[in-house]
């Protein structure tokens, strides 16, 4: 099996896809690895309600850096957040394992659903919050 993390310069970033909408936003992205996540955001010139601009000279690239380094720190606090959460998953999973035989396994199955779902919630809350901090930013 290949692995990203030995070969990281054999990666490509994937691929992309357009927007569905003419006045929205195409959206992807592909986690290659321990340590890397690629991103792919597209939208069409001819909407004005999109951030696209048909002529690069005017953009303000040092926003978008900033905005960009922001994302970045936003995506390390929420990865962080989730291998928090999974490390919790996987002894509860373990805690499920060793308790298979015991009456109190409906008990475990709930602990882990809730650590899913919390974790759901979280990282639902976190994007919600990081889309209207970037809307606000515009």
């Amino acid at each position: 099996m290949f692995d990203p993390d030995q070969y990281p310069n054999h990666l490509g970033p994937g691929g992309g896809f357009g927007p569905v909408a003419d006045d929205g936003y195409g959206v992807s992205y592909m986690i290659a690895g321990e340590n890397t996540i690629f991103f792919h955001v597209s939208s069409k010139f001819s909407s004005s309600e999109t951030m696209a601009d048909s002529d690069p000279g005017e953009r303000n690239y040092d926003n978008m850096l900033k905005m960009l380094s922001d994302l970045n720190k936003d995506l390390e606090k929420l990865l962080e957040e989730m291998e928090k959460i999974s490390v919790q998953a996987t002894w509860m999973a373990y805690d499920m394992v060793v308790m298979r035989t015991n009456p109190t396994l409906a008990e475990s199955m709930r602990r882990l659903e809730d650590a899913f779902l919390n974790c759901k919630e979280e990282m639902e809350k976190n994007w919600q919050e990081l889309l209207s901090e970037t809307t606000r930013k515009q």
